[in-house]
């Protein structure tokens, strides 16, 4: 592939309809509404593809993303400070991720939704009841 011929493909690339998208400052705005087919296709493909040992974890990541957001968080003690922070329920032993969810303080509706019971809750939803045990730091 040229090197021009990446980017070309890059600005064309849609994976939700921007139609349906409500704009800035309406109540049903939300920031990560281009990329939530990604993120549900990828959710469905680790839950589907493979399942977990007994032993569970969840932990908060950053990814690095160099655009420009307004719901960046800053993590003092990770290698990328400023970005974009996820919650990730992941197989203890192997590091195999099974659930993932975006952190996005700045959606009104998430005020209630991001207390650790309500994350730990969505994280583990396809998993309840299956005998697996959860671990997780302060």
């Amino acid at each position: 592939m040229s090197q021009d011929r990446f980017p070309a493909l890059l600005t064309m690339f849609y994976p939700n309809n921007n139609d349906a998208k409500a704009a800035t400052g309406q109540p049903d705005y939300d920031p990560l509404f281009k990329i939530w087919p990604v993120i549900d296709t990828l959710n469905t493909k680790f839950q589907d593809i493979y399942t977990p040992e007994e032993q569970l974890t969840i932990d908060e990541a950053i990814c690095p993303f160099q655009g420009h957001i307004f719901f960046h968080v800053y993590i003092k003690g990770k290698p990328h400070k400023y970005r974009i922070k996820m919650f990730e329920c992941c197989e203890a032993k192997s590091g195999y991720v099974y659930n993932l969810e975006v952190y996005n303080v700045a959606h009104p509706t998430n005020s209630e939704n991001n207390t650790v019971f309500s994350v730990v809750d969505r994280l583990c939803d396809k998993i309840k009841g299956k005998g697996h045990c959860v671990y997780m730091d302060k």
